[in-house]
């Protein structure tokens, strides 16, 4: 089959198809760019909107358990403690909002979560009405339930957010190994704050109390080994070579904070009340020593998760750049297909088949056909030249051909022409001058 094909048509079914192959490979490394460029941007996506759900969660929380424990003690809530909380709101309201613009534009939950979270917050600012109301008052002034119906409230907002929080942890933690990491060390940071905030809610009630029950106890052993546990395996992730400096430094801030600090404070509590004496801090006291703390331990997730979004906009940018080459390479190529293909048609194809038609007519005795091409001082050139010297040799032994019959002609007249008689009579044969 390969013999019967025309040498222009295989030459240019040979470039065509190389030029297939190399567009098939460029093309290739494209389709596996751009979904690493879409993965990477989804994560810093998310790591956006995984900042705005700490900030919002750490502010909740705060407020959750101190509110429910001063609307359930005898005296009116402390000047400094309203203080304490309204510093909160501050925090967690643009939070909530923040969250629910992200989610609402980068789709990172479905637009129910989205509503339920924002119906969610709206029964925590109604609750909060009646809380402020009731947190003024002395404990029998107060509405019955109150303290219910804030801690159910908020904690529906917290589960929705936590809930968001874990399913945005899911969907980006198998991204690549370092991704992976760092969002193992932000749930394991966020476990050690949970539980550490449990336990300092159990702490204020033995401040109210004066005086740790067997069952305070019992709760305060079991969330702090929860927390000393969740922070070990954060120490160990941190302590490999590649750690994310910003990470280590949240981490070495935590344990000088939480661990050092706070610590001490919750064993001189702990001290101070065993011993039968007052406890020496007070519950507001405690309330923003916690908070210092526990902002601490978020501040870990929030630097974990920015590590994550830290190396996935250098792998969106890594990403657009391998794109652009691609891309620059495939126009590159198809401008060479193209440039190649006028050329092997105008170069080539044409002036092959021009000299094939001139050399057909030369063949068929055409000796006035235009030999083109002839100036030409590639292949074309001499396969011109050969033609032309090959016309030349035609026409020249076209005129000698004819020469020699004008010749035999006059050599062999007929009998009867009178030259034939008048050259006999005189004895001689040679022809007479034109």
């Amino acid at each position: 089959m390969l013999r019967s094909l025309r040498i222009s048509v295989l030459m240019q079914l040979l470039f065509g198809g190389a030029l297939l192959i190399l567009v098939g490979v460029i093309g290739v490394d494209m389709a596996q760019v751009i979904p690493q460029k879409k993965a990477a941007e989804r994560v810093v996506e998310v790591s956006k909107a995984g900042q705005a759900v700490f900030s919002a969660l750490q502010a909740l929380r705060l407020e959750r358990s101190p509110t429910r424990l001063t609307l359930e003690a005898k005296s009116p809530a402390t000047g400094e403690f309203l203080d304490g909380v309204a510093k909160l709101r501050a925090k967690s309201g643009p939070a909530v909002q923040e969250l629910i613009r992200i989610c609402s534009q980068i789709v990172c939950a479905t637009s129910r979560d989205v509503e339920e979270i924002r119906q969610a917050f709206a029964g925590v600012e109604a609750q909060r009405v009646e809380a402020d109301r009731d947190m003024r008052l002395p404990l029998e002034q107060r509405s019955p339930g109150v303290a219910k119906r804030w801690f159910d409230a908020s904690t529906i907002l917290i589960d929705r957010v936590e809930a968001l929080s874990t399913q945005l942890s899911t969907e980006v933690r198998l991204v690549d190994p370092l991704i992976g990491e760092q969002m193992e060390i932000k749930q394991l940071a966020w476990h050690a704050r949970n539980y550490a905030g449990f336990a300092r809610n159990f702490y204020a009630e033995a401040i109210q109390n004066g005086a740790f029950t067997p069952s305070l106890i019992l709760k305060i052993t079991d969330h702090e080994s929860r927390v000393d546990s969740a922070w070990a395996l954060v120490l160990e992730l941190t302590s490999r070579a590649g750690a994310p400096k910003n990470v280590v430094d949240a981490v070495n801030r935590a344990k000088d904070e939480y661990f050092g600090r706070y610590v001490a404070t919750l064993a001189s509590i702990r001290q101070a009340l065993d011993a039968g004496k007052p406890s020496p801090v007070t519950n507001d006291e405690l309330l923003q020593a916690g908070a210092s703390a526990l902002d601490a331990l978020v501040k870990v997730c929030d630097e974990a998760l920015a590590a994550v979004r830290s190396h996935a906009e250098a792998n969106a940018a890594a990403a657009n750049r391998n794109l652009m080459i691609e891309a620059v390479l495939l126009v590159v190529a198809l401008a060479i297909g193209a440039i190649g293909v006028f050329v092997i048609r105008s170069r080539i194809v044409g002036p092959i088949g021009a000299i094939v038609r001139a050399m057909l007519r030369v063949a068929r005795g055409d000796v006035s056909a235009t030999i083109p091409f002839r100036d030409r001082r590639d292949e074309i050139g001499e396969l011109a030249g050969a033609l032309t010297i090959f016309k030349h040799n035609t026409t020249e032994k076209e005129r000698l051909s004819q020469a020699q019959q004008r010749d035999r002609r006059w050599r062999t007249p007929s009998p009867s022409s009178p030259g034939r008689r008048a050259a006999c009579s005189r004895g001689s044969l040679t022809p007479p001058r034109a």
